[in-house]
């Protein structure tokens, strides 16, 4: 009977761990036909992000990492990053005493443009 009741216990506590679990990196792909992409968000006090532009781009990328206020995302950290290059790590600018919904959002450079291909990464630090 013990042996019973500590496995129940055991199972419940994995499946209560499983979903406690909390997002720490994200990723998003810009592709060709967009003018803009932007991860789904991660829970942090501060970020780091990097993206890759594709040698086959038209154009160099922007980066922004934002954070949630209120209702709406606000630039922390922006960056350019040129046609078949790695922007290597970039920390957030602000970090916060709690944690705040944030996500990179990635764009061609130059209003409404299309023809890039990034992939970008956020993650918490």
């Amino acid at each position: 009977m013990k042996t019973r009741v500590l496995a129940i216990l055991l199972s419940v506590v994995t499946l209560t761990s499983l979903f406690c679990v909390s997002v720490s990196a994200v990723t998003a792909t810009l592709e060709e036909d967009e003018t803009y992409k932007c991860t789904s968000t991660i829970s942090a006090k501060a970020t780091k992000a990097k993206i890759y532009n594709a040698a086959s781009s038209d154009h160099k990328v922007h980066g922004y990492i934002e954070y949630k206020s209120g209702d709406e995302f606000v630039t922390d950290f922006s960056f350019l990053v040129d046609k078949g290059k790695n922007s290597g790590w970039k920390n957030s600018a602000s970090e916060f005493l709690t944690n705040k919904s944030w996500h990179l959002e990635i764009n061609p450079y130059g209003a409404l443009w299309t023809g890039c291909t990034a992939d970008g990464e956020i993650v918490s630090r």
